[in-house]
């Protein structure tokens, strides 16, 4: 109690606490994965964690791809606005990178690197078999061929660097 009268009555109960008898007030948690619940009955939520929706006061898990989502507004469907790596958002949804990338930007479709066998072009984002003419495959990534030093050549082979 924050006070009581003079017949040991409660005046008022401290912050997350309710009154159980007019002598008693007991602890109220939020509900599991409750970010932020109502002051006066504890057991409704207001607004869930992250990984988390709100459904009739109680906070409900993502879909399993999603990391963040909500309620559509008939209250039937769970959208997903924001996705776990190496899936991207469409439609609502979290669906796997298109293959053969291996791990995409979650906000996009753009590869970030390459299934085993697939050489990363970082010029668009995307995973080939070979890299183009003029590019080089270092470490797994297609990278643009240094300028040809050699006097009047006009077909330079590299590594090593000859006409």
């Amino acid at each position: 109690c924050t006070g009581c009268d003079f017949e040991s009555n409660c005046l008022g109960c401290k912050a997350n606490h309710v009154p159980v008898d007019s002598k008693t007030c007991i602890e109220q948690r939020c509900p599991s994965n409750c970010k932020d619940c109502s002051t006066t009955t504890y057991n409704t939520c207001n607004e869930c964690d992250t990984g988390y929706y709100l459904q009739d006061g109680l906070c409900a898990n993502c879909p399993e791809t999603c990391s963040e989502c909500e309620l559509n507004s008939a209250k039937t469907t769970v959208l997903c606005t924001g996705c776990k790596s190496d899936f991207r958002l469409q439609d609502d949804a979290c669906i796997t990178c298109n293959s053969p990338c291996d791990r995409c930007d979650p906000s996009n479709s753009k590869c970030q690197t390459c299934e085993n066998g697939f050489l990363f072009f970082p010029s668009n984002s995307t995973c080939l078999s070979t890299c183009p003419k003029d590019y080089l495959e270092e470490n797994g990534t297609c990278v643009s061929e240094p300028p040809c030093t050699i006097d009047e050549c006009t077909d330079c082979t590299f590594y090593p660097m000859t006409c």
